[in-house]
């Protein structure tokens, strides 16, 4: 008697983004609707593309966000304060390097009211809390660089990138404040911006798709219309900066208790081939915390620092890796030839396979952790295309993190930390190095 085995189909495995869908509305604005029906709240983010590399000052757009919860025609900035403390809508604006954001999360059942109070705060803010804004900045600021560590990341920032929008630090944002305080100015640069065809929308949550969609075409077609697209040209200039030598910036801090030290290459965008091995490399060397490299070598076995780490900026156009260490003034050139000792091993030992794959089984973890909502899947996807990606890139971004391997993290290493880096130290005159 014969028998049929029978032959199981292959389980299919799903994405996060497989249910992301993208419409471009009449008004020109792009939106990306993710259904979860599961999710309690709808999370809304509305990005606009340039940040600092459209500011004809710089902090002109950082300025721009922040007066847009301060008051519209209709609204005070009490009465918006009000009407967000009383309703299920949480709202926010942040500037980036590449993008502006506004962040929102409300009820499912108050999405029409929502939209349509977003959409007064994009559109119709009259920018006439300047003067104050200005003032309360400049406190901030103050505030800001009172301490050596932010000193010595501000030294850093402006001197990396120095002149260009990626350079845009709390000190030079300091030293623009009275252009950046022309209201006639300010409310060009927002008229510009905030036009409903420069809109990226990301959308994740339990709401019907026809709904959003209509919903929000009405809400900016009536708002604003269409503007030529507005572009800085900053993109290639980005893309093309080099760093010609090594330099070393200090600046004196008589009664730090601590010297403050940073040390940044130049990296590729986040869309680059090399990225995923430099996200691992970033993990193996110092982001991880307590199993990372430097902590264990700087830290642990020769007691240089309580804090030290590395860290990666991806950015749409250029990116920065920074070594950074906090220690005792005495231990400066030690802590310089630390972080030269751990990126020699770098670029001369293939890293071992079972510390390569920790690091995967980490960043992977935090992927799935930082993916838990619907505000971090919205701003995954928007994130994700101001940067450059697609979702089906950022689909497969899982997948070339698993493909690193031994040779491609010693590749990048060799790649670019053999180019130039500079190096900022801020602590007592007796400590520093010779800058140059």
């Amino acid at each position: 008697m014969m028998t049929t085995a029978t032959v199981e189909a292959p389980i299919k495995k799903t994405h996060l983004l497989d249910n992301v869908k993208k419409t471009i509305l009449q008004c020109g604005a792009t939106v990306y609707f993710n259904k979860q029906e599961d999710a309690p709240r709808v999370a809304l983010n509305v990005y606009i593309p340039g940040g600092n590399c459209i500011e004809s000052v710089p902090g002109q757009q950082e300025m721009i966000d922040r007066l847009l919860m301060k008051g519209t025609y209709d609204k005070t900035a009490e009465q918006i304060a009000i009407a967000l403390d009383s309703a299920s809508l949480d709202a926010g604006f942040d500037t980036r390097r590449d993008y502006s954001i506004l962040s929102a999360t409300f009820m499912p059942d108050e999405l029409t009211e929502s939209i349509s109070f977003l959409t007064e705060l994009l559109f119709y803010s009259t920018l006439e809390e300047l003067p104050k804004e200005v003032e309360k900045v400049a406190g901030e600021i103050k505030m800001a660089l009172d301490t050596p560590k932010a000193a010595a990341a501000d030294l850093l920032t402006r001197h990396l990138f120095n002149g260009l929008p990626y350079g845009v630090s709390t000190s030079v944002v300091q030293e623009w404040l009275d252009r950046i305080g022309r209201v006639d100015a300010l409310f060009v640069g927002y008229q510009q911006a905030y036009k409903p065809n420069r809109f990226v929308v990301s959308v994740a949550g339990n709401v019907d798709e026809d709904t959003v969609l209509k919903t929000l075409e009405q809400a900016f077609q009536l708002a604003r219309p269409k503007g030529t697209a507005l572009e800085s040209g900053m993109g290639k200039i980005l893309k093309e900066h080099t760093l010609k030598e090594n330099r070393v910036f200090t600046k004196p801090w008589e009664d730090a208790a601590q010297a403050q030290i940073f040390q940044a290459w130049l990296t590729p965008s986040a869309t680059h081939k090399d990225f995923p091995a430099l996200v691992l490399l970033d993990n193996i060397l110092g982001s991880a915390g307590l199993t990372s490299r430097l902590f264990l070598e700087l830290r642990d076995k020769q007691g240089l620092a309580y804090n030290v780490r590395s860290s990666l900026d991806g950015l749409k156009h250029r990116g920065k890796f920074t070594l950074y260490i906090g220690t005792e003034p005495k231990n400066v050139q030690l802590c310089l030839d630390g972080f030269a000792e751990e990126i020699k091993k770098l670029i001369e030992i293939p890293v071992e396979a079972d510390e390569l794959e920790a690091a995967k089984r980490n960043l992977i973890g935090r992927r799935a952790v930082y993916t838990e909502t619907t505000s971090q899947l919205a701003h995954w996807v928007g994130a994700g295309i101001m940067m450059g990606h697609t979702v089906e890139s950022l689909k497969t971004q899982e997948d070339k993190l698993k493909a690193v391997t031994s040779a491609d993290i010693q590749r990048v290493a060799k790649t670019y930390f053999t180019k130039p880096s500079y190096t900022t130290v801020v602590g007592p005159a007796s400590c520093l190095p010779k800058s140059v």
